[in-house]
């Protein structure tokens, strides 16, 4: 558990941090390129940094409360949430709008 308390250079929470935001930052950019919604760098890199955070928050509470839950639980309420903005700024966005 002290693993999870570390808070410094080379964390538990900063390596899974830097591992999801790489992997969410890729996803990201697939799963919009492939409905045709163009994201600027700057875009990009914020999405990814905020749900990177929220994975890693959820894996941190899961820990916190005893390990008693299924986590994948959260972390597919996290994923449904993603499909849900997607598809709303799908429907919402203009034809002609470059975002």
């Amino acid at each position: 558990m002290k693993c999870f308390q570390y808070v410094g250079q080379n964390s538990l929470r900063d390596c899974l941090t830097d591992f999801y935001y790489e992997l969410i930052r890729m996803n990201l950019s697939v799963q919009y390129s492939e409905v045709g919604i163009k994201l600027s760098g700057d875009e990009l890199k914020m999405m990814a940094r905020m749900e990177s955070y929220s994975y890693v928050s959820v894996i941190f509470d899961w820990v916190k409360s005893g390990m008693h839950n299924d986590y994948m639980n959260y972390i597919n309420q996290l994923y449904n949430i993603r499909k849900m903005e997607l598809s709303y700024y799908k429907m919402t966005r203009e034809p002609d709008s470059p975002f």
